[in-house]
């Protein structure tokens, strides 16, 4: 009996075929676990990509990690992110998002792998090539009391050696607009508007409340040429 069994060759077909049903099947599960990971990885990717780019906008006020943060959490991806990393200085900001999680498998566990990692990271920067900073400083006689005249020149020394470094000299530039009631504009500009020049020690207008209203200055209207100083006036402090 055991010998007819063994030398049977009915059914090795079937078995056979069985046999390369479920190893199909089994394959085709490993497809689908990572076919899920490619899909969740891109979707978490697309959030860290939109994050760091609202983060790194040099005119968001908000803050950056704070916004990378929201974008997560909009997303119902917030427990996904591990870390936003944000470098900043006078003239970039720059964004760094690291997030991951672990997917559950649902195949592949069959071979011992119950999991797949999901990694996503993002970097971002905005930097502004050069930076033009104008430093409009009161001379005006209230600034004669009290040490102010000093302390305004050691401030000045000290924001111009913190802005001015070896490593940004080349791209940022400073210009000093000192001013009293007006600003001195230089004879340059004074030739380019219609006023009629009372003296030449110094190019002072008189603007009305309303031309502070507008970006631009009229090269036809009629502006009144301040004097150089005002015999008798003087400054208690």
């Amino acid at each position: 009996m055991l010998r007819r069994f063994a030398r049977e060759e009915d059914g090795l077909v079937t078995l056979f075929a069985i046999l390369m049903i479920l190893l199909m099947i089994l394959l085709g599960g490993v497809g689908v676990d990572l076919m899920r990971h490619e899909r969740e990885r891109a979707r978490v990717q697309a959030v860290a990509d939109r994050a760091v780019l609202a983060a790194a906008d040099l005119d968001q006020t908000l803050s950056p990690e704070a916004v990378a943060r929201d974008y997560f959490d909009k997303s119902g991806l917030a427990d996904y992110i591990s870390s936003v990393t944000v470098e900043e200085g006078l003239n970039y900001r720059r964004v760094t998002v690291d997030a991951s999680r672990d997917l559950k498998t649902m195949f592949i566990d069959k071979f011992g792998q119950e999991k797949l990692h999901v990694p996503a990271k993002a970097t971002a920067e905005e930097k502004v090539a050069k930076v033009e900073i104008s430093m409009v400083l009161d001379i005006s006689g209230s600034m004669r009391e009290n040490g102010k005249m000093r302390n305004l020149h050691d401030a000045s020394n000290v924001f111009i050696d913190t802005v001015i470094q070896t490593d940004t000299e080349d791209l940022i530039s400073i210009s000093v607009v000192p001013y009293t009631a007006q600003v001195n504009v230089g004879k340059d500009i004074m030739d380019e508007l219609n006023v009629t020049q009372l003296h030449s020690y110094s190019h002072c207008v008189d603007f009305e409340d309303s031309d502070f209203n507008l970006t631009t200055i009229s090269q036809t209207r009629s502006y009144e040429h301040m004097q150089h100083f005002e015999a008798g006036y003087s400054w208690n402090g």
